[in-house]
């Protein structure tokens, strides 16, 4: 019995290692493989950590680029309105001429030394006797005028910087004249905003600075001008140009009271004559401005306040209701960056500049807006198209219309 015994004994006493090293096996399997899985979830937080960044970098492009796109579309309708004027200048030296002409006398060959590039002055198209009238100084000068512009838009701004000063000291001497003394004062204005912003396309900032405050001390000059829409509209364009060249130098303050002044001033003007198309298109363009301003400065109640200042002063507008969303939209943006609000004030602006992004979309929609497709894709709705009033806002422009291509 004692031989049966101990066999049993031995038995279960290797039926118990065995047990032991299986159960050992198994706990380091169950090890490895938990090393295994997480070192898997470590590989992929590592790669969603890298399709966030992706992500994140493709977000700023596509910022960029709307900026980008917004700022070519300024630049445009600076050129449209800078080509309206030449024309008009043009118009009135024609006429000009047409009413006075030189009187008629022999030709006179130029002097064997004259050096045939000073030909190019319009002063010397002038006959000598009538050079020195105040009214051909104010036409000589809206010459000189005329061709900076030309020159600029030619792409030789360096040039056009001669043609410009010449017809500002031109017209310096007939401010005085009590016939032409608003006039001149008036072209004044109009050619130190002028060479401000060639002088902000060669990006010299501080001499544009210095141009913009000369044509805006130049307009003081004229107060019951600057009382008038057009005063208004051309004081507007100044303060407008000058917030973008403070901006360019990174003078964040300055450049948004200017800027915000740039919008009170245009609003005015619309206000006074609101069916005037260029002074609503103004109004878009000193928003854009004001409102990119507030982007750099990382302002998001001031890009909010512009936004509900724009829709408050074109409530019929479908193309002004929906960048002023738009600017809310970019607000919001904004605010969920910034750190250094609290948490409930920046939580109360989210939502205020939701509530209003939508209301002035669904009031472009009924005026008639239907580019859906920039709805879903221009960054600044790119927080609001995951709001569902916004997708509703989208079903609604879809049923109303087909959708374009």
């Amino acid at each position: 019995m004692d031989w049966a015994r101990t066999m049993v004994l031995g038995v279960m006493a290797a039926l118990f290692l065995g047990i032991a090293g299986f159960l050992g096996y198994q706990f380091q399997l169950c090890r490895d493989l938990q090393m295994s899985e997480d070192a898997h979830v470590q590989r992929l937080e590592q790669l969603l950590a890298e399709q966030n960044e992706q992500v994140q970098q493709l977000r700023r492009r596509l910022q960029e680029r709307d900026a980008h796109m917004d700022k070519l579309q300024l630049e445009a309708e600076r050129l449209r309105s800078n080509l309206e004027t030449a024309r008009d200048e043009l118009a009135r030296l024609r006429a000009a001429r047409s009413a006075s002409p030189a009187p008629a006398r022999p030709a006179t060959p130029a002097p064997a030394t004259a050096d045939p590039a000073d030909r190019s002055d319009p002063a010397l198209w002038i006959p000598s006797e009538r050079r020195s009238q105040p009214a051909v100084q104010l036409e000589l000068a809206r010459t000189y005028a005329q061709l900076a512009l030309l020159l600029h838009h030619a792409g030789q701004t360096e040039r056009a910087l001669g043609y410009c000063t010449k017809a500002l000291t031109t017209v310096a001497a007939l401010v005085a004249d009590p016939g032409l003394g608003d006039e001149a004062r008036l072209e004044q204005v109009r050619w130190h905003n002028n060479l401000g912003l060639m002088q902000q396309t060669l990006l010299r900032y501080d001499s544009a600075v210095e141009q913009y405050q000369l044509a805006l001390q130049a307009l003081e000059g004229l107060p019951e001008h600057a009382k008038t829409p057009a005063g208004q509209h051309e004081l507007a364009g100044i303060l407008a140009n000058l917030a973008g060249a403070l901006m360019e130098q990174r003078y964040f303050p300055q450049a948004q009271q200017y800027a915000q002044r740039a919008v009170t001033c245009q609003i005015a003007a619309v206000r006074q004559q609101p069916t005037v198309v260029l002074f609503r298109q103004a109004l878009l363009q000193h928003a854009l401005v004001a409102a990119e301003v507030g982007t750099r400065a990382q302002d998001a109640p001031f890009v909010f306040a512009i936004a509900r200042q724009l829709a408050e002063a074109v409530p019929d507008d479908a193309t002004g209701l929906r960048l002023a969303a738009g600017l809310c939209g970019r607000a919001i943006h904004l605010a969920i960056q910034d750190q250094q609000a609290s948490r409930e004030a920046n939580l109360l602006l989210r939502r205020d500049c939701e509530d209003a992004a939508l209301r002035y979309l669904d009031r472009a929609i009924a005026l008639g807006y239907r580019d859906g497709q920039d709805l879903e894709s221009h960054a600044d709705f790119r927080y609001l198209r995951t709001r569902p009033g916004f997708r509703e806002l989208l079903r609604k422009l879809r049923s109303s219309a087909p959708w374009p291509r």
